[in-house]
């Protein structure tokens, strides 16, 4: 598989933050081996957490430079967790002793610094990956992993899940309504609906797992959450089936194709609109036609 350049970038990112993570925690365990120094308590406690923290970070970020495409859930977890730990030792700056205040400052600014910088290399690999022009890099793996598990996870597999992606993608950006953005919401709102069922997002399940819960909430969900379910379920099929390289699979023949078509007797041509110019003022008028 050959990575496009912003993939490769974020490759590269992702790898330099497992270098860093990996300094942090040698700085850590030797904070909280040396103990005895006489640095305050708070900074002993800041440690212990980056030793439990920092080694699940390292192995998110070697796991995803194995598998940009494939381990997407795994870059999306670093972002969220650096996210987490920025707000957090914001927080903590109101609550613990002055002297704690310096060491708190610097882990939040470094890992907002972290989150922005993983943010807008995964953002531009992931628009650069399916050719974005209307969905936002979330709801473009939010519609690949249902793509993956209505049709493309099936058995019939004549299109990828990247492929539908960019099918319905570039037909919601082709034309103007003042009701797509529906599409959006929807997808967002799919993404979280396993939570309510204690199940991780839709784009982070396996693929059996998947299939599984949209199976079992078309049949027993009613209402709105079913609307959901079937509206995505819709919008899938419709980016599979409307694809020309599906009709061999179908067998489906446009119309214009079919020997019925042919034999059918054309219309003539109406004749050429003959405008005869009197000499007199002429006026632009709008008009349609």
């Amino acid at each position: 598989m050959d990575l496009l350049p912003s993939e490769r970038m974020l490759r590269a990112i992702l790898a330099a933050w497992a270098i860093a993570f990996a300094a942090l925690f040698v700085l850590c365990i030797s904070n909280v081996m040396s103990r005895a120094d006489g640095s305050p308590a708070s900074h002993f406690y800041i440690s212990l957490a980056g030793v439990i923290v920092l080694p699940l970070l390292i192995t998110m970020c070697v796991r995803a430079t194995s598998g940009i495409r494939s381990k997407t859930s795994h870059v999306r977890f670093i972002k969220f967790t650096m996210f987490i730990i920025f707000v957090a030792a914001l927080v903590l700056q109101l609550v613990l002793s002055p002297a704690a205040k310096p060491l708190l400052l610097s882990i939040s600014l470094g890992a907002f610094a972290v989150f922005l910088v993983t943010m807008l290399f995964f953002n531009a690999a992931v628009k650069s990956r399916f050719g974005l022009r209307y969905f936002s890099p979330e709801q473009a793996l939010t519609f690949r992993a249902l793509a993956n598990a209505f049709v493309a996870g099936g058995k019939m597999a004549v299109l990828t899940p990247d492929e539908l992606v960019k099918n319905v993608d570039y037909y919601l950006s082709a034309f103007q309504s003042p009701r797509k953005w529906q599409t959006k919401l929807m997808l967002i709102a799919i993404e979280y609906l396993p939570l309510v069922y204690f199940h991780p997002p839709m784009s982070y399940m396996g693929l059996e797992e998947r299939i599984n819960f949209i199976s079992r909430r078309l049949t027993i969900s009613t209402g709105t959450i079913r609307n959901i379910v079937r509206g995505a379920y819709q919008m899938s099929y419709l980016s599979y089936y409307g694809d020309t390289r599906t009709y061999t699979v179908t067998g489906f023949v446009p119309f214009e194709e079919r020997e019925k078509f042919r034999r059918m007797p054309k219309k003539p041509d109406p004749p050429n609109l003959k405008v005869i110019v009197t000499g007199k003022t002429i006026h632009e008028i709008d008009t349609n036609i």
